[in-house]
This record gives C-alpha cells, sequence and structure tokens, in this order.
C-alpha cells in the first residue's frame, strides 16, 4: 500500500483503480464505478493547493478528481499521449 501525502488517499497497485480513506470507510474511484475516471492504471498523482487531485494514468489520459467528480483530459483535448506521468 502507498500512500500520498494527505494520509486520506491510497494508491495500490493490486486493486483496480484509486481508493481514499476516510477515517471509518474506503471510497474507492475507479473506471466501472466513477464516470469520467478514464484508467485504472495509475502512474501518478498530485493534489493541488486547492485540493484537486490529479491523477496521471497508463492509456487513459489524465483525471481531474475534485469533489469525488472525475473528468479526463485525453489526446483529444491537447495531451501529446495517453500516458500521463508528470
Amino acid at each position: 500500500m502507498r500512500w500520498c501525502r494527505t494520509s486520506r488517499l491510497s494508491l495500490d497497485r493490486h486493486i483496480r483503480g484509486l481508493a481514499r480513506f476516510a477515517g471509518v470507510r474506503f471510497t474507492v474511484f475507479d473506471s466501472a464505478d466513477t464516470p469520467g475516471f478514464g484508467s485504472d492504471q495509475i502512474l501518478s498523482l498530485y493534489e493541488s493547493r486547492s485540493g484537486v487531485l490529479w491523477v496521471g494514468t497508463v492509456g487513459g489520459g489524465l483525471i481531474r478528481l475534485d469533489d469525488d467528480v472525475a473528468i479526463t483530459y485525453t489526446e483529444r483535448d491537447g495531451l501529446p499521449s495517453g500516458a500521463a506521468d508528470r
């Protein structure tokens, strides 16, 4: 299990997607259950000062996760490729 700096989000490459622990329960964000979540293969995470989580994926573009709403940006939106790792 890997944790990002806020200790609220966990990244586990053995499960699909991303899980957030809120002290009592886990909330899972993945392509099967979260509209706008483009890929379950996560390469990188970045949390902005305002709390927006940016998720870099393998072949699924760049996901913006804000207030549990996911928006995926892909090559159609101007990314140079489907992989977003920086």
